[in-house]
């Protein structure tokens, strides 16, 4: 894929990529920090063209394929193919009862929080350069930015790292510049 993305640079290959993370998240897992390197690389690559509507629509699509990686991780440690609807109620359950005994116990932590702390220096760099409040040319991939951000603290590492932190003061000074209305 990264051969034809070099090649064509077309973004119809990053959608092809998306649909195949969804398919197969969990066994994309292991490859996830290669695969996040070469999409950070995609997308500085394609963020930079300035003037160019696909290389635009590319540099999104980067960013969504990033997030759909971090979708499909968390939705293939949601699910259990061998779980019934009783199951998960019971477990639903029994979690919301451990949450009130000891309401100030860390939230449980993902399976995958080694690929997202593998991931995150790739991630951060490209969160920081969209949220700059300074850079009006990264204001038209906040939103894909901000989902990206939402999957890596709802299952990154616990604390937060300094980086992530960056990342949050970042965000505040992008909506201070630029949520004038």
């Amino acid at each position: 894929y990264f051969g034809l993305m070099a090649e064509m640079g077309l973004s119809d290959v990053i959608e092809a990529l998306q649909i195949i993370i969804g398919k197969f998240g969990e066994q994309v897992a292991p490859h996830a920090h290669t695969l996040v390197g070469h999409l950070s690389q995609a997308f500085q690559r394609y963020a930079m063209a300035e003037g160019d509507d696909e290389s635009a629509f590319a540099a999104m699509n980067c960013l969504d394929a990033i997030s759909a990686l971090l979708d499909a991780l968390s939705t293939a440690e949601e699910e259990d193919d061998d779980a019934t609807e009783a199951d998960y109620r019971a477990k639903g359950v029994a979690e919301a009862a451990a949450a009130a005994r000891n309401p100030n116990a860390p939230p449980k932590p993902s399976k995958y929080v080694a690929v997202y702390r593998a991931i995150e220096p790739q991630c951060v760099p490209l969160l920081l350069w969209v949220l700059n409040a300074d850079n009006q040319q990264g204001i038209e991939y906040i939103e894909n930015a901000l989902t990206l951000m939402a999957f890596m603290t709802q299952h990154g590492p616990s604390p937060f790292t300094p980086s992530m932190w960056q990342a949050y003061t970042s965000m505040y000074r992008a909506f201070m510049a630029f949520a004038f209305d």
